[in-house]
């Protein structure tokens, strides 16, 4: 007698059981968190398009809009923060953190260098 490899049960599974709901594992969905932003960002995006509506109808209708004009203002504030972003991104790259080692084993030598660095073109010189 052969033992079969695999079985299929072919009846139909019902919509719906007794069992109540259980947690599952892992991370949830979406937290009350995450819900909050978003409905934030939601209720910004349809500010945003409610203010440029009104000011591109007032451009439009009074007729003496200027497309150069239109688009430095629609430009520069995204621009203006665009170039913050990466400003702030830069110096948190840039930051060194401060590490501190509290196993050493033997003499551990310490040298200190000066430096100094002046001038619109900068020349650094570096002393010990």
């Amino acid at each position: 007698m052969q033992t079969p490899a695999s079985y299929r049960d072919t009846t139909p599974v019902p919509r719906y059981g007794p069992t109540p709901p259980v947690q599952q594992p892992g991370i949830p969905a979406m937290s009350e968190r995450a819900t909050d932003a978003s409905v934030m960002m939601i209720a910004g995006g349809f500010l945003s398009l409610c203010l440029g509506a009104a000011a591109s109808a007032v451009l439009y209708f009074s007729g003496t809009a200027n497309e150069t004009v239109v688009i430095a203002i629609c430009a520069g504030p995204p621009a203006t923060f665009l170039a913050l972003k990466s400003l702030v991104k830069g110096v948190k790259k840039a930051a060194m953190p401060e590490i501190h080692n509290h196993t050493y084993n033997g003499t551990v030598h310490q040298r200190h260098t000066h430096s100094s660095t002046r001038g619109v073109w900068v020349k650094t010189n570096n002393q010990q």
